[in-house]
């Protein structure tokens, strides 16, 4: 069974490549934020820290993930 860090990092690295949907979306991140609450009521040291740079990475998917669509759905609408 895959540790509780390596089933974060998996799904985190899932929201690079989930459909472009509100439910894959939001499952993903409940089982993150279920990840990280488990590890914070295990008292795990340091959460803090590695969850604000877990948070820079899922941010730095989303935002890439919202310009691909941008420039799709600007091709779309101006038929490039």
């Amino acid at each position: 069974m895959p540790s509780i860090f390596t089933r974060i990092f998996s799904q985190s690295k899932d929201l690079a490549t989930c459909p472009y949907a509100n439910e894959a979306f939001s499952e993903l991140v409940t089982k993150i934020q279920a990840a990280i609450d488990r590890l914070n009521l295990e008292g795990y040291a340091n959460l803090e820290h590695q969850v604000a740079e877990l948070d820079k990475d899922i941010e730095g998917v989303l935002l890439q993930r919202l310009e691909v669509w941008c420039s799709a759905f600007d091709r779309t609408r101006w038929g490039s």
